[in-house]
């Protein structure tokens, strides 16, 4: 440092020549107070070489003086520590929680629905159920109408009949019969002793027909599309009112 600037010697020579030509040193030093008040430095040693002799230098110590700002007491105010900047919601925030809502949401319905189907269920089994006479009889009013007796609707007539009979006959009498064919249901009922011959003859000659009918392509006639519901019906309630008499003796005996 040559007279306050920075000098770079390429030799000891040249060094020399610059330390005769006189230099400045000149020093510095940061300090960071936090209380205000008199900070006292140390004297500060520059060790001095020239060729072979050394000298030492020392800068005296100063006194700084540390002051803060100036508060006006008149108007001064304490004020909390200011809290974190807020900055808007995006929608990429608010996106998960929505999601997650309609998917709580939407457990919840579902859950909901199961809870409501499976009461009705429950609801259903425990209804009584009506007896098999009543679900034959009813469905067999379905066709009380001549309307079904033109061709292209006597397919429906007779098979709507003939269901309603397999339902009724085996719930009645323990034959699957929806499962069978026309010989082997009546092959099943031919013993049975509470079917009339005559009755038996009669049923057996409408499943006939309707199997003509359903799968021949056959068309029946006006006077055996009349006869055809009466006759179930009547094989409905006469085989039912059988029952009940069997039913209604088997009590009294049991009461005496």
């Amino acid at each position: 440092l040559v007279r306050g600037r920075i000098f770079h010697a390429r030799n000891q020579k040249s060094a020399r020549k610059a330390l005769q030509k006189g230099f400045d040193i000149k020093a510095g030093i940061t300090l960071v107070p936090f209380e205000e008040g008199q900070y006292m430095l140390p004297d500060l040693p520059v060790l001095r070489v020239s060729g072979e002799q050394a000298d030492t230098l020392v800068f005296k110590g100063l006194t700084v003086d540390v002051k803060t700002m100036p508060v006006d007491t008149a108007t001064f105010e304490i004020h909390d520590i200011k809290g974190q900047i807020q900055y808007p919601v995006t929608f990429a925030e608010v996106l998960p929680w929505v999601l997650g809502g309609l998917g709580v949401a939407g457990l919840i319905a579902l859950l909901v629905w199961l809870g409501v189907r499976a009461s009705k269920r429950r609801q259903e089994a425990l209804k009584p159920k009506d007896p098999a006479y009543i679900v034959a009889l009813r469905e067999l009013e379905k066709y009380r109408s001549d309307k079904y007796w033109a061709p292209e609707k006597q397919k429906s007539f007779y098979s709507g009949i003939t269901d309603a009979l397999k339902f009724y006959i085996d719930e009645r009498f323990g034959v699957d019969a929806p499962e069978m064919t026309t010989a082997e249901l009546f092959a099943a009922l031919k013993d049975d002793k509470d079917i009339t011959p005559a009755m038996y003859g009669s049923l057996k000659e409408l499943f006939e027909r309707a199997d003509f009918v359903k799968f021949a392509k056959a068309v029946a006639s006006d006077e055996d599309n009349a006869r055809a519901l009466p006759l179930a019906v009547s094989f409905v309630t006469s085989t039912y009112q059988t029952q009940l008499e069997k039913e209604t003796a088997g009590e009294e005996a049991a009461e005496e």
